[in-house]
């Protein structure tokens, strides 16, 4: 059980560093298309290797797209402080001026 909780950290790890850099399209792509390719799986090859792909493909591409996601709303909030930061700064320095 250690091993596979070392193993699932350090995936999430990976992913967190991976995503850094992706945009907003490139992660709904990526949610998108792992939820499509779904469905033909399931239709041509049956129950268990539904199962299968969801537990094997689905699960990690989800877990990446939703890591993506989260890194993308952190920097959001990063720069949207920054940006309230810099207007704080702007008035002070605005008042100061008088």
């Amino acid at each position: 059980m250690f091993h596979l909780s070392a193993y699932l950290s350090r995936y999430h790890n990976w992913c967190k560093t991976c995503s850094k850099g992706w945009r907003l399209w490139q992660i709904v792509a990526l949610y998108f298309f792992g939820f499509l390719g779904m469905f033909p799986v399931a239709k041509y090859l049956g129950g268990p290797i539904w199962v299968a792909y969801f537990l094997i493909f689905l699960g990690p591409v989800q877990h990446f797209a939703f890591v993506a996601a989260d890194n993308w709303v952190k920097r959001l909030e990063k720069e949207d402080e920054q940006y309230k930061q810099l207007k704080k700064t702007q008035k002070l320095l605005k008042g100061f001026r008088r």
